[in-house]
């Protein structure tokens, strides 16, 4: 522990300034949080935001390329396989060209691949398990030393930069930050004799996601949370249907059992995303909990489970320290729970022992600390913000009817984006660069596997996928430029923007890339199907590329549609169209309200769009915008039944006061004729009385159920014919 000591003196002789102590900035961070619970992920980003500001990065962000020390039984690498040289200078390099090694009958060929520039996948430093908590105090204690002499050096050069005193490139790294102000940024489980129903769409086939509503044909649940003075009230909403008709209908109250340590606040609750499964209703949340036993206040997700049916009836929950960032039930009966946890400020231990303040702790009778071993930290630290930010993924077993916790690992490093094939899951986080760590997962067990660090964002989990053996990624790499010369004085050179689209191998090694298309644009959307990749990006027009990931060394663009407007979210219609949902745009890039477009892709070297189907505001003076811009599971998308459906809400400024109106808007696509036809709306009238707007909707046979936290509308769904209405009292 003497080692440990002298760490703390020299930590205690740094001096913070007050501003942007660890304590203000913690209290900031907190009383953030308690005024942005009414959104699902709006703390987890504040806190993010703040943080970045003070120009602090995240300890862990860096893990291996290939695989992690001392695997886990679910990563085999094959030592006989030649490993494959990456570009990491930004020269041009190439893999073993044309090298073949044979192990057994097993016969692995590797071609020839040219990387031409500077954006291409490189190794990042390995993550390992912890042998002990004195190993994470230790690496949390150097991450908080470095976190105190970057302060220094930022306020060092930021003054040097305020007065317009000159300094080296390399000083340039700790120059305040400019404001970005300057640049203008600112499984269900269906009764045998149910009818076919809507679930929710799927990205990879057998992994299930959640969403907020499900149905199994019978029975239509829906989650709200309401905050009322002092408290939130979570409730789930259920009814019986028949026919266009409402049986019987409920609600309950959802407050979970507490565990035996820790005090859940109602007044800090929300359930965000639900499940219909293996006859149970299962509800994820976030909460706010006080540990008695060491009094200190924590953020926690929960799974909590009740039985499916007309009077539900509670089960059991699951707690799992952290922001709640997203979940996955994978093809076995397990569940994937993925947290952001960040531990108290460095400052605030008392030794390696205090591990309830660093350490993430899960249960569910009770929640204990995760053993050291089940910590992933990497070797060196990073630049740390002085507390450590960690992504924890919990499994659940739901095979057996009732939540059963499996395994828990924490690595170092906030999750960002989430996307999960059947076999792993995969984190991208960053923005200038992208960490993307792979996540075995099999019955349960949880074994980071590699990591590889590429140049971009990745904007949703859509922009990722693995299929044949591969990972493709694609991403936005941005450059604001912000100092050259105009003329003879200094200015702003303008923005730059540039896309990747890369092709990587299962230990995340790159095999190629594609970029320089859609230049000066972002990626909005994403849509891989197979060995193609439709990828829109936008400033002014939007154009659609159809990219051939056939050979991965050697990705090519196929054909470029430009048309007004761009999509948010791309999904497969049928094996020749492509539906995209998103906003419309005039000639100028001004955007005027939503847009339906069918894209036609049967023919990858001359897409065309077959149809497309726009809503705009009607004057200067009124606007409108759909939820299913920005969250695409609000957009009901049926190539079955042949509809589409998407809410849409209106506002219009008159004499000084604004009018609120919304409504769920109903398409049907005639593929003969290849239009949109509207078929109805279902009106939810003036929103000035009402709180709240339709947000999802799903059909059970011939008849489509429109949701609010207030309704849920039956109609005919050929004609969008109201038949009945159920009504769920607020509070």
């Amino acid at each position: 522990m003497n080692e440990e000591k002298d760490i703390k003196d020299i930590l205690n002789e740094k001096k913070v300034p007050e501003e942007i102590s660890p304590e203000n900035i913690k209290t900031m961070l907190d009383e953030q949080t308690a005024a942005d619970t009414k959104r699902k992920g709006i703390s987890q980003t504040a806190k993010m935001a703040i943080s970045s500001a003070a120009c602090l990065l995240i300890i862990g962000g860096a893990v291996a390329a290939g695989a992690i020390a001392n695997p886990g039984r679910n990563v085999k690498p094959d030592m006989n396989e030649p490993a494959a040289t990456t570009a990491s200078s930004g020269e041009t390099t190439t893999t073993a060209a044309e090298e073949t090694t044979a192990s057994g009958s097993v016969t692995t060929t590797r071609t020839e691949v040219t990387k031409t520039d500077k954006k291409a996948a490189k190794s990042t430093s390995y993550l390992t398990a912890a042998k002990d908590y004195s190993e994470v105090y230790e690496i949390f204690s150097k991450s908080f030393g470095e976190y105190m002499d970057d302060l220094s050096r930022q306020r060092k050069y930021g003054a040097l930069q305020e007065n317009g005193i000159e300094y080296t490139d390399e000083e340039a790294d700790y120059a305040a930050p400019e404001s970005s102000a300057v640049n203008g940024v600112g499984g269900s489980t269906a009764a045998a004799d149910a009818p076919d129903y809507y679930d929710t769409y799927n990205q990879e086939e057998g992994v299930l996601e959640a969403d907020i509503c499900k149905t199994d044909g019978r029975f239509i649940y829906y989650i709200t949370t309401e905050y009322v003075p002092d408290k939130t009230i979570c409730k789930l909403n259920y009814a019986e249907v028949e026919n266009g008709n409402f049986i019987n209908s409920g609600s309950i109250d959802i407050f979970p059992e507490m565990p035996e340590n820790v005090e859940l606040l109602q007044s800090a609750m929300s359930i965000d995303d639900m499940y219909l499964y293996n006859g149970m209703v299962i509800m994820v949340g976030t909460a706010y909990g006080v540990n008695e036993a060491v009094g200190y206040s924590q953020t926690m997700s929960f799974v909590t489970a009740y039985t499916a049916g007309g009077e539900p009836e509670y089960i059991g929950t699951y707690f799992q320290d952290g922001w709640y960032s997203d979940v996955r039930i994978a093809p076995d009966g397990y569940m994937y729970l993925c947290t952001n946890y960040s531990s108290d400020y460095f400052e605030s231990l008392d030794d390696d022992e205090d591990i309830e303040h660093y350490i993430p702790s899960c249960g569910c009778e009770s929640v204990n600390c995760l053993p050291a071993e089940e910590i992933f930290m990497p070797e060196e630290p990073d630049q740390g913000y002085g507390f450590i930010n960690y992504t924890v993924i919990g499994s659940i077993d739901l095979n057996n009817g009732y939540v059963e916790n499996v395994q828990t690992k924490a690595m170092a490093g906030f999750s960002g984006n989430i996307y999960m094939s059947q076999d792993n899951i995969y984190l991208a986080k960053g923005y200038d660069e992208t960490t993307v760590t792979r996540v075995a997962v099999s019955g349960g067990n949880i074994e980071p596997a590699c990591s590889a660090t590429i140049s971009g964002y990745v904007k949703d989990q859509f922009s990722m996928s693995e299929y044949d053996g591969c990972f493709r990624v694609a991403t936005t790499v941005e450059d604001w430029n912000k100092y050259g010369i105009v003329g003879d004085a200094f200015g702003i050179n303008g923005y730059t923007a540039d896309n990747y689209v890369y092709v990587l191998d299962l230990d995340l090694t790159e095999l190629g890339h594609i970029h320089d298309f859609g230049r000066d644009e972002t990626i909005k959307s994403v849509n891989f199907r197979g060995d193609m990749a439709y990828v829109v990006t936008y400033e002014q027009t939007d154009p659609l590329f159809a990219i051939d990931l056939s050979d991965p060394a050697s990705p090519e663009i196929l054909d470029e549609l430009k048309i007004n407007g761009y999509s948010t979210y791309m999904q497969k219609w049928s094996d020749d169209l492509l539906l995209g949902f998103g906003v419309n745009a005039d000639d100028n890039g001004f955007e005027t309200g939503i847009k339906v477009t069918m894209f036609d892709n049967s023919d990858p070297t001359d897409l065309k769009a077959a149809a497309t189907y726009t809503l705009d505001r009607s004057d200067d003076y009124s606007w409108l915008y759909s939820e299913g811009v920005w969250d695409r599971k609000a957009v009901m998308i049926a190539p079955e039944k042949e509809i589409v459906g998407f809410p849409i809400n209106y506002s219009r400024i008159n004499d000084d006061d604004w009018e609120y109106r919304f409504e769920y808007d109903f398409l049907r696509y005639d593929e003969q004729s290849q239009e949109f036809v509207p078929i109805g709306a279902i009106d939810g009238g003036d929103q000035n009385e009402s709180s709240s707007s339709f947000r999802r909707a799903v059909y059970v046979g011939d008849y489509v159920y429109v949701l609010s936290g207030e309704t849920f509308i039956a109609a005919d769904l050929d004609t969008i014919t109201q038949t009945d209405i159920a009504y769920f009292p607020a509070g």
